[in-house]
């Protein structure tokens, strides 16, 4: 009697030791699941550092559901705008940026700072940033009422000295930035004028402004681009198929 009842606690324990050698992790198993914990962790860091960086969209020609340029490599939020925008779009406005030279995310700064936005930002490789949507006015050329009608453009020079040239990149960017801004907001035509009486008061069909339109003591745009602005209108028209 007493054997038998030895023998069945033996095997109980034996059952138990098993049961307990079975649900047991294989030791192998935990520097596996640590290492892959720790990638994560890290992967996830450093990714939030590129979106930081570089904002809500980051990459080279990412097509993004915003509204406006569908190719942009980054998109910064910002308070500084009035939304919704108070006019049509009818106008284009243009002005060199300096504090561009540092990229997008220099800029980015720089408006946090000061109070300033735009609607597109292309820097000196041709990249696009978009700091307020085209459904919004920016706050860029000192003049709310131009603001309101306007998709306005800030332009990285290839340096800090006048007359403020532009890079090849950023110039054929531009022609492509404006001309898309044209074909989704009923613009058919571009009209520059040399006169700034006709770009104020939108004589003869005139919509395209500069900075210096609205700012005293500033040549801003530059001369390059200031020069170039009836060439741009009339690339753009090309491309709108307009003679």
């Amino acid at each position: 009697m007493f054997m038998g009842k030895e023998k069945k606690e033996k095997t109980n324990e034996l059952e138990k030791e098993k049961g307990t050698k079975t649900n047991k992790p294989k030791k192998w198993l935990i520097p596996v699941i640590v290492c892959a914990l720790v990638l994560v962790s890290v992967g996830g860091y450093f990714l939030c550092l590129k979106v930081n960086h570089k904002g809500m969209f980051a990459g080279s020609n990412v097509k993004t559901k915003c509204k406006g340029y569908p190719y942009i490599s980054s998109r910064y939020s910002t308070e500084h705008k009035d939304s919704p925008r108070k006019s049509k779009i009818d106008t284009i406005s243009i002005k060199i940026e300096i504090r561009g030279l540092g990229g997008a995310y220099y800029l980015k700064n720089y408006y946090e700072k000061y109070r300033g936005s735009c609607n597109y930002f292309i820097d000196i490789k041709g990249k696009v940033a978009q700091f307020v949507d085209e459904s919004d006015r920016s706050w860029c050329m000192a003049n709310p009422a131009n603001d309101n009608r306007a998709v306005t453009i800030a332009v990285a020079p290839t340096n800090d000295q006048s007359p403020y040239p532009i890079s090849d990149k950023t110039y054929k960017t531009l022609i492509d930035l404006i001309t898309d801004i044209c074909k989704r907001n009923n613009i058919n035509k571009l009209v520059w004028s040399d006169s700034k009486d006709d770009r104020l008061k939108r004589t003869n069909g005139t919509n395209m402004t500069v900075l210096r339109d609205f700012v005293k003591n500033t040549e801003n745009p530059g001369e390059y681009l200031y020069s170039r602005m009836g060439n741009i209108a009339s690339e753009v028209n090309k491309k709108l198929g307009v003679n």
